[in-house]
């Protein structure tokens, strides 16, 4: 299992196969392992990422539940990507755009 520091977090993850870049992020309350019934399938045809988002196992990031969340989930996933470049190509970029995009902002601050 690897793992990469992003956004003060540790984020523990693990790669298998060849070809275009795929991510899969788990739900709550699961981790990477949510995954493994789907990644040798998948692995014959892409590169496959899979991770444990910040207070998932086995992770051990201090903090609350409550601080994980939409917003801080898809920055972390944005730089576990740029910090390894992986190729998300234009579909992947989109995705993130929209990710952020769908989050509601403060406009006060």
């Amino acid at each position: 299992m690897l793992s990469e520091d992003v956004n003060g977090v540790g984020l523990a993850y693990a790669e298998s196969g060849n070809g275009p870049d795929t991510f899969f992020v788990h739900g709550i309350p699961t981790d990477y392992r949510a995954w493994n019934a789907q990644l040798a399938f998948f692995s014959k045809s892409y590169h496959v990422t899979v991770y444990s988002r910040r207070h998932a196992l086995p992770n051990n990031n201090q903090g609350s539940l409550l601080e994980s969340t939409i917003e801080n989930n898809a920055r972390d996933l944005e730089e576990l990507i740029r910090k390894n470049s992986f190729s998300t190509g234009q579909s992947g970029r989109a995705f993130i755009r929209r990710l952020h995009r769908s989050i509601p902002r403060d406009e006060s601050s």
